[in-house]
């Protein structure tokens, strides 16, 4: 996404350590409301995901740990639409690779927005040497 989170980006070339907008969303279609939440996450250098090397910067059902694994700047955005939630990750490459090419496989979640966090409904950033529950201003 571009930086203002409304216009999808018309390029994926980026470079080393700039912030990567990513969006995931749920269609609503004619479902109660939904709240989307990303699960996981891994990068590759090549289109599989259990490729090597492989990078998994999201895990325990929607933990962002690129920050606490680097020290970046990695984070959830405040989430603004329960249908819509992103996410920005700073752009890297693989060492032990001669491509500038990454590939992100993410796995989503849809829940009733009605539906309280816990421990495998959630979207979390590292931040100040703790994780925080991203701020939900829908």
């Amino acid at each position: 996404m571009m930086d203002d989170w409304i216009s999808e980006r018309p390029s994926n070339q980026y470079y080393l350590g700039e912030l990567i907008n990513i969006e995931a969303s749920v269609l609503q279609f004619h479902h109660v409301p939904l709240r989307v939440l990303v699960d996981s996450c891994v990068a590759t250098a090549v289109p599989d995901v259990n490729a090597v090397p492989r990078y998994s910067f999201i895990e325990n059902y929607g933990c962002l740990l690129d920050a606490k694994l680097t020290q970046s700047g990695s984070h959830f955005m405040p989430q603004t639409q329960a249908a819509k939630l992103g996410f920005q990750i700073e752009a890297f490459r693989f060492q032990q690779g001669n491509s500038s090419l990454v590939y992100i496989a993410c796995i989503l979640r849809a829940t009733a927005a009605s539906a309280p966090a816990d421990a495998e409904h959630k979207a979390c950033s590292f931040s100040d040497n703790r994780y925080v529950a991203v701020t939900v201003m829908v």
